[in-house]
């Protein structure tokens, strides 16, 4: 037996024009904007609130990742120069790295679609 819904029936609402701009606007300064967003969103601003959560989980992350760096390299950059240039190339590369995905995230939830992002998107499904 064939499945008798149409494609608009099985596809969900598309998101208004505010929110997908306030979805992007959450990943510009990650957790603070995220933050923002989802506590001024409505419970039935899904999309927005996903992109909200998605984007507190990822700034949540970038921070304990750079915590996580320095508290490693900081003792080994003080033994050798060697060690602290690493240190800076792996502080380069985070940053470098986070501005990309906040960039490629914001531009996503523009365009009214998801940019999922490993484990952090599970927990934005499971909050928003």
């Amino acid at each position: 037996m064939a499945d008798t819904k149409t494609p608009k029936e099985t596809a969900p609402p598309k998101p208004n024009p505010d929110e997908r701009t306030m979805a992007c606007v959450a990943y510009i300064l990650t957790w603070i904007t995220g933050l923002i967003v989802l506590l001024t969103a409505q419970k039935t601003e899904r999309f927005k609130r996903w992109h909200a959560i998605q984007a507190i989980a990822l700034g949540i992350a970038v921070t304990v990742l750079v915590v996580a760096v320095q508290l490693v390299f900081a003792p080994l950059a003080g033994a050798s120069a060697a060690m602290g240039v690493i240190a800076s190339m792996m502080g380069l590369a985070l940053s470098v790295g986070t501005i990309v995905l906040v960039v490629l995230c914001a531009v996503k939830a523009y365009q009214g679609g998801f940019l999922r992002l490993p484990f952090l998107a599970d927990v934005a499904d499971r909050n928003a």
